[in-house]
Order: structure tokens, then C-alpha cells, then sequence
């Protein structure tokens, strides 16, 4: 709840301040990262480790996303996530499109036939300007960058030496267990007590990526400066603080049993 707070209270006036970007895209990482910690902030029990790793794994792509938009502007920029969220759009749109050829169309997919139909050229061109050289140069990168999330974490290593690309290593297959349906690989021939050890990973790993999520976005806008940077420390201490008594309850608790 510290960080929440701490997003919430002294890093998004700031950012709501100085953000005179009219798509709003850094402002928008910022606030979903916000929204995610205020949900971690709710999660009560080790049975909502899953959400608690998820949330995890959505806090990691925001990280290594305001990364190469503070670092690289010329080749990295809003505009091409907003290019990436419209071609995103049209896969779906045309996936939908397919199931439904000569078919009734149930009113709820209506919108996104009419978004192919009016926005499926346009779309496909900048596909083709926005990441040329591709050979199909008119389909939908996996990503807005078009490289895996591992290259992106690694060049922003090399840009701002943050730890990400070890940390994807380490860690990223877990967080992927534990966020989608298939298989097991997560919880297999995991002791029960053990669970409440992957809710708190997931929280400290977490609360790790927020802080980062912060500092960028204020770095972005050029508003990290010696009074924020006292602040970022004060509520690292204050984290510090709640972590320890943390685990010393808990300490307690495992030597009552």
C-alpha cells in the first residue's frame, strides 16, 4: 500500500501536471502500472497468487516499454505504439471478420466489421511504413517494437543498465506459469505452505518494477529532480521498514507451528 500510495499521491500529480503529450501514452503506462499496484494492494490470500504473478508480468512490460521510450525517442516513440494498438485492432477485427463470413452477425462483433472495413487498408499501408523491412510487410508485429519482449529487455540493459534482461531470465517463465491456463509447470508438486512464498515474490518483484515504472515515466517528462529523487528514498525506507516487520511476523508464525 506504500507504493500505491506513493504512485498515486506524489508521482501521478506530477505526471498529470507536465504530460503535454496529446495521445497520452506515457501518462497511460504510468496509470496502468497505478491501476495494478492498487489491485496487488487488494490481494489478501496465497490463493491469489495467480493475480498477484500476472500483475507481475504486466508490471515488467511497462518497465521495459517507458525504458526505450525515455531512452531511445528517434526510434522508439509513442506514435508507434499507437500504430501497433490500431494494427492490433484490425487482427482482431479481421479474425472476427473470418469466423463470421456468410454468417448471421451477432450485433456485438458489428463494430469491429465495420473497423475492418472502414480502417483495413489504411492499417495494413502503415504496418508496412511503421516496420518496414518485414517479410510480410503488411501483417501485425507480436509486439510494437517487433522483437520479443527478451531482445527489448536486453537493449534496455545496454541503454540504462537496469537489470531487466537477467531478471527476464530468471523469472519470466514463472511469471508466465502462473498467468496462463495451460498446464501446471507453476504449481506442480508444490507444497501448500509453500504458496504464500509465490504471492510474496510476486509483491517484492512488484513493488521493484513500480518504483522503476515511476522513475521512468517522471524521467520521461524531465521532472525527476533532487526533491523527488529525497522522496523516492523516503518512501524506500518506509518500505524497508513494513518489509521487515513483514517477515518478522511471519518468522513468528512458521515457529508457533
Amino acid at each position: 500500500m506504500t507504493l500505491r500510495d506513493f504512485m498515486r499521491d506524489k508521482v501521478r500529480p506530477v505526471v498529470e501536471r507536465f504530460d503535454k503529450e496529446a495521445d497520452g501514452t506515457v501518462r497511460g503506462l504510468f496509470l496502468r502500472g497505478q491501476a495494478w499496484m492498487g489491485t496487488l494492494a487488494e490481494l489478501k490470500h496465497p490463493q491469489h497468487f495467480q493475480a498477484a504473478l500476472a500483475g507481475t508480468r504486466t508490471m515488467l512490460e511497462i518497465a521495459i516499454d517507458l525504458a526505450l521510450l525515455h531512452h531511445d525517442r528517434t526510434n522508439f516513440t509513442p506514435a508507434k505504439i499507437l500504430a501497433w494498438e490500431r494494427s492490433s485492432k484490425l487482427k482482431a477485427a479481421e479474425r472476427a471478420q473470418r469466423a463470421f463470413a456468410g454468417q448471421p452477425l451477432p450485433p456485438e462483433q458489428r463494430a469491429k466489421i465495420d473497423f475492418a472495413n472502414n480502417f483495413g487498408a489504411s492499417i495494413r499501408a502503415e504496418r508496412a511504413t511503421v516496420w518496414p523491412g518485414r517479410t510480410r510487410s503488411d501483417s501485425h508485429p507480436d509486439r510494437w517494437t517487433d522483437r520479443s519482449l527478451e531482445a527489448d529487455a536486453e537493449a534496455v540493459d545496454r541503454l540504462g543498465g537496469y537489470g531487466l534482461r537477467d531478471y527476464y531470465d530468471g523469472r519470466f517463465a514463472e511469471l508466465c506459469w502462473g498467468t496462463h491456463g495451460s498446464g501446471l509447470a507453476g504449481v506442480r508438486f508444490i507444497p501448500e505452505d509453500t504458496f504464500p512464498a509465490l504471492i510474496g515474490m510476486a509483491f517484492e518483484d512488484a513493488g521493484r518494477l513500480a518504483v522503476l515504472v515511476s522513475e521512468l515515466t517522471l524521467r520521461y517528462f524531465d521532472k525527476f529532480d533532487a526533491i523527488m529523487e529525497q522522496r523516492f528514498k523516503a518512501m524506500e525506507r518506509e518500505r524497508k521498514h513494513w518489509r521487515t516487520l513483514g517477515w518478522a511476523q511471519a518468522k513468528g508464525h512458521i515457529e508457533k507451528r
